[in-house]
């Protein structure tokens, strides 16, 4: 086979490739948006959103729920605590199940101390 052949060759094999990628990730994307669209879109119930199912919730009601700054939410985040992914280019979404699981972690480590008073001191729900 001659060089120019195997030029040819060697670039019709490479668009090829890269028609056949995008085919393939087009195909894959419409599949993708297909099943997302007969999921529906909320589906674990939370009181706390007026009549509707939360799965994720963005980072300032994740604080709210926690009692936390946002600062510590993003510290849980990046400490792979809380589950979360970008929804567009800048919004954050953070899942439900994962704040469930830290808050269940936090009463495990502190043994559900906040039934108990601490030794020599009464047992107090209101201001001091």
């Amino acid at each position: 086979m001659s060089v120019d052949a195997a030029k040819i060759i060697g670039s019709l094999v490479a668009h090829l490739r890269a028609e056949l990628q995008a085919e393939i990730r087009d195909a894959v994307r419409r599949a993708v948006d297909e099943a997302l669209a007969s999921l529906p879109a909320r589906s674990i119930p939370d009181a706390n959103v007026q009549g509707q199912d939360a799965l994720v919730v963005p980072p300032r009601r994740a604080a709210k729920m926690l009692g936390v700054s946002q600062g510590r939410i993003y510290e849980l985040i990046r400490g792979g605590v809380l589950q979360s992914y970008r929804s567009g280019k800048r919004a954050r979404r953070i899942t439900v199940g994962s704040i469930n699981k830290y808050i269940a972690s936090q009463v495990a480590i502190s043994g559900n101390s906040s039934s108990k008073a601490p030794a020599g001191r009464p047992h107090s729900s209101g201001p001091r």
